[in-house]
Order: structure tokens, then sequence, then C-alpha cells
């Protein structure tokens, strides 16, 4: 599965642990990264990390249904939202 992790800091802790468990994760800081690997990868699923300011977190999730982590989220805990959470037309976690 691929992952795009909009994170305000690379490489994010969460990167090497979800790519360990198999998932291919490109780590966007801006906006228009998302974007742009959200045309590139069209089936990959977006989680952005707690540290994203809202405003910003909004503008992608106006366009994209999103996985929004909680601060302390473990991988384990974004395998089992991978896995269950975004099985619906739109799901986000705030």
């Amino acid at each position: 599965m691929i992952v795009i992790l909009f994170t305000t800091r690379a490489p994010d802790t969460l990167t090497d642990e979800l790519s360990h468990q198999g998932y291919t994760i490109y780590e966007a800081l801006a906006v228009s990264d998302v974007y742009a690997l959200a045309d590139q990868h069209p089936q990959a699923q977006i989680i952005i990390t707690a540290d994203v300011d809202p405003e910003r977190a909004k503008a992608i999730q106006h366009h994209y249904p999103t996985i929004y982590l909680m601060f302390g989220a473990t991988a384990a805990e974004v395998i089992w939202e991978l896995s269950h959470a975004l099985k619906g037309p739109e799901c986000s976690q705030n």
C-alpha cells in the first residue's frame, strides 16, 4: 500500500516504522507536495500528522479522504486505521 504522509518534518518517525511493515511512504512537507503525490499515486492513502497546522490539513481534507493523526499516534494505530477506517467514501480522524 502507498501512503502519503503529510508532516512538518522529514524524516518522520512513522516513515521508518511503516516502511518496515511493507508500506511505501512518501513524505510531503507542503500542501502542493501532497497534491502532486496524490496525482502521481491516485490509490495512495493520505495521512496527516498531528503537528500539521489545521488550516493546511483542511486544504487536503477538502479534496481527499484522510487520516488526521492525534499526537503520539503509534505505527500500530496507523496500520489499524489504514486497514479499517478508510473503507468508507470519506474517513477522517480528528
